[in-house]
């Protein structure tokens, strides 16, 4: 179960380069890459948070949220 979850969690990191024949760490642009499922497991609790985010969540606390 550990290494589903681990696999589950996992990144890469890929470097684009941001002009041709990029030779130092300030030419190149980080992507990173998540694994599908990971990212379908967090839509779907982000969603199923959403209705109840303004009873567990203190008016401080609601920035990136709508209304």
């Amino acid at each position: 179960m550990q290494e589903i979850i681990q696999a589950l969690n996992s990144t890469f990191l890929t470097l684009i380069p941001k002009e041709e024949r990029a030779n130092s760490a300030d030419k190149l642009r980080p992507i990173l890459l998540y694994n599908v499922i990971y990212k379908i497991i967090s839509k779907v609790i982000a969603n199923r948070l959403k209705p109840i985010m303004s009873r567990i969540t203190s008016p401080e606390q609601g920035g990136y949220t709508k209304g």
